[in-house]
């Protein structure tokens, strides 16, 4: 697992060097949707419980498909790796409570 999140670190800060000004016009977007959600867990509303947690540019996804293995990307779109993603990069995460 560490490798893993090793692994998507090393994406993300590749992308914030390769791409400084879309990483901070995607924070400034993040940071504006973050403030017209429902609340700090960022409930989306409906019948049951739903939360948005993350939100980032398409630019990185695509690092991330192309850069991680079948294993990796398994466990970036699992709710454990999208909480720990999360709370690793708090700027793409929509909610201010994970």
């Amino acid at each position: 697992m560490q490798n893993i999140q090793n692994k998507i670190k090393n994406i993300v800060f590749g992308y914030k060097e390769l791409f400084p000004e879309e990483y901070k016009t995607s924070v400034q977007a993040i940071e504006m949707q973050r403030r017209i959600v429902k609340d700090e867990y960022a409930s989306i509303g409906g019948g049951n419980l739903q939360r948005a947690i993350l939100e980032y540019p398409e630019t990185l996804s695509t690092m991330l498909i192309q850069q991680l293995d079948v294993d990796g990307l398994t466990y970036f779109k699992s709710k454990e790796g999208a909480r720990w993603f999360a709370k690793q990069f708090p700027m793409f995460s929509l909610a201010e409570k994970i």
